[in-house]
């Protein structure tokens, strides 16, 4: 595993390289991005625009009609209708719901200019020289930055969907949901009853942590092969490991203490939030289906990481009533069951 960690400023202008503590504000950050608008890796319901695929299907069976009754005159018998005469009540009817996720952008490496506005790392464990994060490989991006963050949405943070008759305090609907209907009991109406409205929600609502740290980045365009990838002069050697968390660099980009500065003539400054996101969320959105991760499915398996579910509901059973010579003979529905239950779930990548 390949541990790159960005660099941050310190209160006096110096850097440091971001622990996973310090780097917690930072996945927060990428996690709420991609939780505020609908991007690649997101889901829709019974919608599948260009670049979405299906993860599966649930159905919402019932009855037409909750009741089937018929007059006993004129039966042939002579005593009226009888029961065995006439089906009902209703025919069975079926509503099918699929759920799709966006799987555009999936493992289309980020161009270089999104590589260009990276964080700056140390190219080499010496840190002669820095190179913005994207150009150490999307290996160090994964390791350092990404795996965290998508662990943290398994885990229940920003950016997790979930499907159930409300939506639970911190998540947001996204407009997406699908309804379990059943016959109407003692109704000749083939209008439905509704038994439950599934809204389809995504987390929203995780506090930020504190403090906030941000990755730093060179305050310029980065050439590559042009610029000595950033190369300080070896007045830097060996300031490898735990060492560049001392006054590494000043405010001007010198080492502490010398006159020495960096070849490429450009200072150093903070990512904003919109950086930030601007550059990780590219590669989040590469990552989808890479060794399953951030993938959903939608069946009758209760496996996986759990976000919820839908139940179909539909009466089984008929009742009789009536029957007299001239009355009406009725049929109603009747014993409501759970026909199926289905779940909405976030594969598991250790489980596969």
């Amino acid at each position: 595993m390949a541990i790159t960690r960005p660099l941050r400023m310190k209160p006096d202008g110096s850097l440091i390289e971001m622990s996973d503590a310090d780097m917690s504000w930072m996945r927060w950050l990428i996690r709420t991005r991609f939780a505020q608008s609908e991007q690649p890796g997101w889901l829709r319901i019974n919608s599948a625009p260009s670049g979405w695929v299906s993860i599966g299907s649930g159905d919402d069976t019932r009855r037409s009609v909750g009741r089937t009754q018929l007059s006993g005159a004129g039966d042939q018998a002579g005593d009226g209708i009888r029961f065995s005469h006439f089906s009902g009540p209703g025919n069975k009817t079926q509503a099918t719901y699929t759920f799709y996720q966006n799987r555009n952008d999936a493992n289309v490496i980020p161009a270089n200019l999104i590589r260009n506005a990276g964080p700056l790392v140390g190219k080499s464990s010496g840190y002669q020289d820095l190179i913005p994060l994207g150009y150490k490989g999307k290996t160090d991006i994964d390791d350092t930055v990404l795996e965290p963050v998508i662990d943290e949405i398994e885990n229940g943070g920003n950016g997790i969907f979930y499907l159930g008759t409300t939506v639970p305090s911190g998540y947001s609907a996204t407009g997406w949901s699908m309804t379990d209907t059943t016959a109407i009991p003692g109704s000749t109406s083939t209008s439905a009853q509704n038994d439950g409205t599934y809204q389809l929600s995504i987390r929203t609502g995780e506090t930020a942590p504190s403090p906030v740290y941000r990755p730093v980045r060179i305050d310029g365009p980065y050439r590559e092969g042009q610029d000595s990838d950033y190369a300080l002069d070896s007045d830097l050697a060996g300031f490898a490991g735990d060492n560049i968390r001392g006054a590494v660099y000043t405010p001007s980009g010198q080492r502490a203490g010398t006159s020495i500065g960096p070849r490429w003539g450009a200072g150093i400054v903070e990512m904003s939030d919109d950086e930030i996101a601007d550059f990780f969320l590219p590669y989040l959105h590469n990552r989808i289906g890479e060794g399953s991760r951030l993938i959903y499915q939608f069946n009758t398996n209760n496996n996986h990481i759990n976000c919820g579910s839908y139940v179909d509901h539909k009466y089984t059973g008929t009742s009789q009533a009536g029957g007299a010579s001239g009355g009406l003979y009725i049929k109603n529905v009747s014993n409501y069951q759970v026909i199926n239950t289905y779940y909405l779930k976030l594969i598991d990548a250790a489980t596969v």
